[in-house]
């Protein structure tokens, strides 16, 4: 149930209820595993947290930004004793506000969140390295592509890309691991030493992704990623997805 600004209150449908349900299970899967490892958990929220949306607010339960802000609190509230740290990643400007407001703000509203070396509270890129392992992560793609066949490719481009700029700028030490968001379906890739991952949405497929020619919505769910000072190996990254609803075909009787 959302409840809007000026009380109205609207409920769910069935699309909404699926990914709903399956963040919920998203994140006992990620409890288990934490008290399981013993092990911290760091939230990398990779960017359009929030939704303005500049092309149409036709589908948007509420187009007021105080709404929105108030949605994106409560999303988190089931979750909120599972994660240790947030890094909260900055998204795109048609979604989430000139130069990412609203995560900002979200980022600025948690106790928890881990504030950028810039003195902003959200990140434009997210680089650390933890128990040894490089990570990098931003929420635009370098490259991308429209071909479900081709997404391991695409992966492997922006590794490619990756590497190029980390050298071209004097970075001695390329990612070991690379996240990105913005293109709404879910692929790894390897290439030049870059192990990337383009991460899946909790979105379902709206009237801008039908405009582009899209007609399936894509999983939702998010990756889990376990580093490897908890078992002694190699990192590993896990994915968690779940497929929407699926429209029955119509026959005749």
């Amino acid at each position: 149930m959302f409840r809007r600004e000026e009380n109205t209150t609207i409920l769910p449908g069935k699309f909404q209820r699926a990914i709903w349900t399956a963040w919920l299970d998203y994140w006992q899967l990620v409890a288990e595993y934490k008290k399981q490892l013993n092990a911290q958990v760091y939230a990398v929220a990779c960017g359009d947290l929030g939704d303005l949306n500049k092309y149409s607010d036709a589908q948007l339960h509420s187009p007021l930004k105080v709404d929105v802000e108030r949605a994106m609190l409560d999303v988190i509230k089931p979750i909120e004793h599972v994660v240790d740290k947030w890094f909260v990643v900055r998204g795109t400007e048609a979604h989430s506000g000139a130069a990412g407001e609203l995560e900002e703000w979200f980022a600025g509203d948690l106790d928890n969140a881990v504030h950028s070396f810039d003195g902003t509270a959200s990140w434009w890129v997210w680089k650390a390295e933890i128990e040894g392992v490089r990570i990098h992560a931003t929420h635009h793609p370098p490259t991308a592509t429209k071909l479900p066949h081709k997404h391991g490719q695409a992966v492997a481009r922006m590794c490619e890309y990756l590497a190029a700029e980390y050298h071209q700028y004097g970075w001695n030490h390329r990612p070991d691991l690379a996240f990105w968001g913005h293109r709404h379906w879910c692929a790894p890739g390897w290439e030049m030493g870059i192990e990337g991952w383009m991460i899946p949405p909790w979105k379902g497929l709206g009237q801008y992704g039908r405009k582009i020619g899209i007609t399936l919505p894509n999983p939702v769910g998010g990756l889990i990623c376990t580093l490897p000072g908890l078992d002694g190996g190699r990192w590993t990254v896990k994915k968690f997805l779940r497929h929407p609803p699926r429209q029955p075909t119509w026959m005749p009787d």
